[in-house]
């Protein structure tokens, strides 16, 4: 039978033999636990809602995804087919920018003759076409268009510029946020 001894205040059990300092040791390692517990937490959320180019482990409202391309090429042009995967609730077309990025994050020119984004139902019909200005990239129809999951993103650019190791970025206008990096295998 375990035997109890009584502290100084009258109190008896168990937890009599700790004295104030173990009480405080205990309660501050407690509290970093539940702090490092929340932070883990918290950064496992995050790099769900950033926007990583394939489709997020866990939901994400903000997020736009889309699949890696298929990739063909005519006698004129190298054609990259994007399939949005997620896409946030009201997005449209006039809010997402669409530039090409090279290995190293440099954003390409797209000035030339032979460069355009167009954006395909998952039926097929056209919904959306952008002019790839480097300098000031426009929807020049369907930007109010809202963009839905399976819609194609068809890039085209000249036969010179093949894509390959490139990256598309896909940035969403206010009120929606985040960049989207897609590579380009």
């Amino acid at each position: 039978m375990a035997r109890f001894d009584r502290n100084l205040y009258g109190a008896s059990g168990p937890f009599v033999l700790m004295d104030q300092r173990a009480w405080v040791i205990a309660a501050l390692v407690l509290g970093a636990v539940v702090v490092a517990g929340g932070l883990g937490v918290w950064f496992v959320l995050q790099s769900h809602s950033s926007g990583s180019g394939s489709l997020p482990t866990a939901p994400c409202p903000s997020c736009l995804a889309a699949t890696t391309p298929s990739e063909s090429r005519n006698s004129t042009a190298h054609l990259y087919r994007f399939t949005i995967a997620q896409v946030p609730a009201g997005l449209t077309w006039a809010d997402v920018s669409v530039a090409v990025l090279d290995a190293s994050g440099s954003r390409i020119s797209t000035d030339a003759v032979g460069w355009n984004v167009s954006v395909l139902s998952s039926s097929g019909t056209l919904v959306a076409a952008c002019a790839m200005s480097a300098t000031s990239p426009h929807w020049t129809m369907g930007g109010s268009a809202t963009v839905d999951a399976g819609d194609l993103l068809n890039v085209a650019s000249p036969l010179d510029v093949p894509l390959s190791g490139d990256q598309l970025s896909v940035r969403l206008a206010a009120p929606f946020t985040g960049t989207t990096l897609i590579s380009i295998p």
